[in-house]
């Protein structure tokens, strides 16, 4: 049995969209993302595009379980950035 690759940033993105709500009613009604895999883009976006939410990875570490044994514990550090616009 082979199981796919789970990509901690996307499990941590993925519950964060289905746990925090958007205050931006607008964005809400379109269907628009607002939390990002990474940090959000910025530079270009009107007022109805914010807040954004970005997860980055800042460490990441592992460790065998057992000298025989295959599993790792896996040690993160995320850093959870909310980008807002003062209007």
């Amino acid at each position: 049995m082979t199981t796919a690759k789970q990509e901690a940033d996307r499990i941590l993105v993925n519950f964060l969209r289905n746990q925090v709500t958007d205050i931006n009613a607008t964005r809400l009604a379109a269907g628009g993302q607002w939390i990002f895999p990474d940090f959000p883009r910025i530079g270009d976006l009107g007022d109805s595009s914010f807040p954004r939410m970005g997860v980055t990875i800042l460490d990441e570490s592992s460790d065998p379980m057992g000298i025989f044994d295959d599993n790792q514990w896996e040690s993160l550090t995320f850093q959870i950035d909310i980008v807002t616009k003062k209007v």
